[in-house]
């Protein structure tokens, strides 16, 4: 669930993709892997996409039966909104963990 406000409506998306980390290595920040790159978002790592209303009220977008893969992965969100959220937290609330 994207728990996601604006201070002006936003006109596109979010896109979720789970980006494979085959390094082994921690990375408290989530955002490089161990060789020093940075996670980039490529096309088939999409799982979902968060559908926005162009509204500045706190949304709250749930995305369902996500595809958890087995391996090391980082999550980055993709925004096509238009601008950055004044606030948001993205949340996981598993239902049954079904390993691929």
């Amino acid at each position: 669930m994207l728990e996601v406000t604006f201070a002006v409506a936003p006109s596109g998306n979010i896109h979720l993709h789970l980006i494979p980390d085959f390094s082994g290595a921690d990375d408290a920040s989530g955002e490089q892997f161990a060789d020093g790159t940075a996670a980039v978002a490529i096309s088939n790592t999409r799982v979902g996409t968060f559908t926005l209303r162009a509204v500045t009220t706190p949304q709250f977008v749930p995305l369902q039966e996500i595809k958890i893969p087995k391996h090391r992965y980082k999550v980055q969100l993709y925004s096509e909104a238009g601008q950055t959220p004044s606030g948001g937290t993205l949340n996981e609330y598993p239902i049954a963990r079904e390993l691929l």
